[in-house]
């Protein structure tokens, strides 16, 4: 079974890790897009609810990027470290 897009018309953020499929619908405020913290709960290992989502449950996909981007820097910097 594929993921469940339900009533939505608008455009979605899907996230896609191994065999798991996740999405949350696309909300646009002020030229930035949000997430459903709820729908997509997790991009490569960041909880969008730690970013502090706001009381309709929306976090910035821009900052979970950003998260995601640090967590990235920090596993290579271990790995190169590693090697040393």
């Amino acid at each position: 079974m594929g993921a469940a897009f339900h009533q939505w018309r608008g455009q979605v953020i899907v996230n896609q890790e191994g065999d798991s499929i996740s999405w949350s619908p696309a909300h646009v405020r002020g030229g930035k897009i949000y997430i459903e913290s709820r729908k997509l709960r997790n991009i490569r290992n960041v909880k969008t609810s730690d970013l502090g989502p706001d009381e309709n449950d929306l976090v910035a996909l821009d900052s979970v990027l950003e998260r995601v981007r640090q967590a990235s820097d920090d596993q290579r910097a271990r790995t190169e470290s590693g090697r040393k």
